[in-house]
């Protein structure tokens, strides 16, 4: 085998692992982080939608349940929807750092058209 064969096999193997390292990395670390919403306005939200997924309607004071983050930057959205007596109410929300097991968005009020929010990292 010459010398360019084996360089190039090698080099194979290296960027064959470093792809299959950084696809392990972002698989655990979506998969690992729990996100729940709460609504602590005085509205029933409905349709709520958080980075593409699904979290149903939640009354005045109503938790979500958890759910496993699956974000992907080029088809999801980093955006919280839903519906306030049939207006669409949309934000930006940032995404949870990859060390958190579970975070949490709160929905804290609506005013003006606007949703306003916090969010934070359950102990």
């Amino acid at each position: 085998m010459s010398i360019f064969k084996i360089i190039c096999v090698c080099f194979g193997v290296i960027l064959l692992s470093v792809v299959k390292v950084c696809e392990r990395r972002n698989n655990s670390n979506q998969e690992s982080t729990q996100i729940r919403i709460i609504n602590n306005t005085r509205h029933k939200l409905t349709q709520l939608s958080l980075f593409s997924m699904k979290f149903g309607d939640l009354y005045p004071n109503d938790t979500s349940q958890y759910k496993a983050l699956k974000f992907n930057q080029l088809k999801d959205d980093d955006m919280i929807y839903c519906l306030q007596d049939g207006e669409g109410l949309g934000r930006y929300v940032m995404l949870p750092d990859s060390t958190a097991k579970y975070f949490t968005y709160s929905l804290d009020s609506v005013s003006n058209g606007i949703l306003y929010l916090s969010s934070f990292v359950e102990k």
